[in-house]
């Protein structure tokens, strides 16, 4: 078996390699560190050789080494070891009783050595709690920085939003003033907080007490000194201020008190108060009834920020956003589906692919495509580049939503143009294995049919693109489409 690589990586890779092993890396660390491994063999060999190292401390003792160069330097001096000879995924149990005795004292060895590692390598890397991923009207953070624990931050105007390693999202609106003391635990002392947490439990301290996430969706208004607001969207939080005094707020609900008020008032909630998410997703859902339009804008905010466009041709400017989208359906816009929940609402009516006898000819021909008589669906997509700018996004890719009210049917392929005389650059069929099921999304809706999420392979620059699909014309062919989502992507 050949020799453990005997030379130290570079030290930023060292770090990284830290960051990821310790859980406190970002989702730009996470892609860097598949690049890298993808490329070199070597890192790849040294990264899984830390990883099974830092597995085994973690298991066996409850801790770390105090540092990867400890854990190198071990390997270096332990070669003979099955730490060395043994780093494989093979999984732990089938390890035979004398490997395991060699690894115990193979870590009694690491642990030793970590007390000779240098105090100025222990403090190289700093904890980061969060990552600043967005800023929006500020020139006080940039993105890629880390905030540290411990550490009191101010931001005078703009937006910022910072990630946690388990991917909690915190989006801070100015004028705010707030500490982190660690990755569960923030005090917000004045400023606004929108919070889409998916990991560990958060609790937010403010003047009026303390707010702990019981699982969801909130904003805090903290911009007066006196009063404290929290509107719940989705899940349901406590407000304490003691053992005896504690409240909770569940889905659009919200908390409005002060010193002198308890226990807190409680109103309907309110996301519009809050800047939502610095790198939402934008998009247009066709939808023609007044109450799915409702469902949609009301409880779809967070995912994807909706504009809704009710008629078979015209121009839409996106909510929030310089993006314009122009369509023009060869027939007609078709409702199918119940639409209990604002997500079946977002399939429920579709710009439906017909024959074209009914088309706006002038629409079509400032799309620039009158002479295709092939083409049922059009729609434009244009100033894309600007969004980009303004969200500081590097590209963005391209979904589309579709529907039938009918079961069995095939979707027809969905092109993308760049211009309108250029050939199609990509065209997505969908298979039947990748419909939804039919009672996606709710197992109320019990309306036969099929829903489709067609993703784009193709990661988009241009500033302009326009999206066909062909006349539908016998049974069960559909050329169908509900909505367009356009999601940013962030280097």
């Amino acid at each position: 078996m050949p020799e453990p690589t005997t030379d130290l990586p570079s030290q930023e890779f060292i770090e990284l390699v830290q960051r990821v092993l310790d859980k406190e890396s970002s989702l730009d660390d996470l892609a860097e560190l598949n690049r890298i491994l993808a490329q070199d063999p070597q890192s790849l060999s040294y990264f899984v050789k830390m990883r099974m190292l830092h597995s085994h401390l973690v298991d066996k003792l409850g801790t770390s080494s105090s540092g990867l160069t400890g854990i190198h330097q071990a390997t270096k001096k332990a070669k003979s070891s099955p730490i060395t000879e043994q780093l494989t995924l093979t999984q732990p149990s089938k390890l035979t009783r004398p490997v395991i005795i060699k690894m115990a004292l193979a870590t009694a060895a690491l642990i030793l050595l970590s007390f000779l590692i240098p105090v100025g390598y222990r403090s190289a890397v700093a904890e980061g709690a969060y990552q600043v991923v967005a800023t929006h009207n500020t020139q006080e953070f940039q993105r890629g920085t880390w905030m540290t624990t411990h550490k009191t931050y101010s931001l005078k105007e703009g937006s910022i939003q910072i990630n946690s390693s388990d991917h909690n999202r915190l989006t801070i609106q100015a004028p705010a003033k707030f500490t982190i003391n660690s990755h569960r635990e923030i005090t917000l002392k004045k400023g606004k907080i929108w919070a889409e947490l998916d990991g560990k439990p958060l609790d937010i301290h403010t003047p009026q007490g303390l707010v702990k996430d019981l699982g969801t969706t909130f904003g805090i208004d903290q911009s007066s000194a006196k009063s404290t607001r929290i509107d719940v969207l989705d899940g349901a939080i406590q407000l304490s201020r003691s053992a005896t005094r504690q409240n909770k707020a569940e889905k659009g609900q919200a908390l409005i008190t002060d010193a002198n008020q308890w226990p807190p008032k409680k109103v309907d909630a309110d996301a519009s108060l809050y800047t939502t998410k610095l790198r939402q997703s934008i998009g247009i859902v066709f939808s023609e009834y007044y109450f799915d339009n409702q469902r949609i804008l009301a409880e779809q905010p967070l995912s994807t920020r909706w504009t809704v466009a009710n008629t078979i041709d015209g121009s839409k400017t996106l909510d929030q956003s310089p993006v314009t989208v122009k369509w023009l359906c060869g027939y007609k816009l078709f409702p199918e589906g119940s639409a209990n929940s604002a997500e079946a609402a977002l399939f429920r009516t579709h710009l439906l692919s017909g024959h074209n006898d009914s088309r706006d000819l002038s629409a079509a021909k400032e799309l620039g495509f009158t002479g295709d008589p092939e083409i049922g669906i059009i729609i434009r997509i244009e100033n894309l580049q600007p969004w980009l700018e303004q969200i500081g996004a590097s590209s963005y890719r391209i979904q589309v939503l579709r529907n039938s009210g009918q079961p069995n049917v095939h979707f027809l392929p969905l092109s993308i143009h760049l211009s309108e005389s250029s050939p199609a650059i990509e065209t997505q069929k969908t298979d039947s294995s990748e419909l939804l099921s039919p009672q996606y999304p709710e197992p109320s809706d019990t309306e036969e049919g099929a829903r489709s999420f067609t993703n784009f392979q193709t990661i988009f620059t241009a500033d302009s693109l326009t999206l066909t699909t062909p006349i539908q014309q016998k049974g069960n062919d559909r050329g169908n489409i509900s909505a367009v989502r356009i999601i940013p992507i962030f280097n």
